[in-house]
């Protein structure tokens, strides 16, 4: 690989869109690119591919390489690239209260059933995991969140 960077052995790998791409021995995947233009179709791919990655990472990128990994931020600038993020941060999840009835109420408006029981189900001692929970958890779960309903919004209880 010519971009450089401190990898001593480097395991070729196939490639589609790369002209030349390896696995270096300290976890990054390094890929070199014909020209820019092929290098940020691979960019616009891995953006692509982000939908199924919901945390944002960094990759370093030169004028004709991609360098992808664990490091890729600090080695964008030893090796005279940028670092570029791919894909953006998920929105911060809402800071509702539910240890309050209003908090549960404000919850119950904006997430699902489903969502509703498993955020709160760590508050009530269960698991936050629906499958890791009994019928009778389920059943406790759902009252609680009816008789916060009836105390704070009687038109969610049900």
């Amino acid at each position: 690989m010519a971009a450089g960077g401190a990898c001593a052995t480097i395991t070729p790998r196939e490639t589609v869109v790369a002209e030349e791409a390896g696995d270096c021995d300290g976890g990054a995947l390094l890929t070199t690119y014909r020209s820019e233009s092929q290098r940020d179709i691979a960019i616009d791919t891995l953006e692509a591919l982000q939908d199924t990655n919901p945390r944002p990472h960094v990759i370093a990128v030169g004028p004709d390489w991609i360098v992808n990994g664990p490091d890729a931020e600090s080695r964008a600038a030893a090796m005279g690239g940028d670092a570029v993020q791919i894909g953006e941060p998920a929105p911060d999840e809402p800071g509702f209260d539910l240890t309050t009835d209003a908090g549960l109420c404000a919850a119950d408006a904006e997430m699902t059933n489903r969502e509703l029981n498993d955020a709160l189900a760590p508050v009530l001692g269960y698991p936050a995991d629906r499958d890791a929970r009994t019928i009778d958890q389920e059943e406790m779960i759902r009252g609680y969140k009816n008789a916060a309903f009836e105390r704070a919004c009687p038109a969610r209880a049900g």
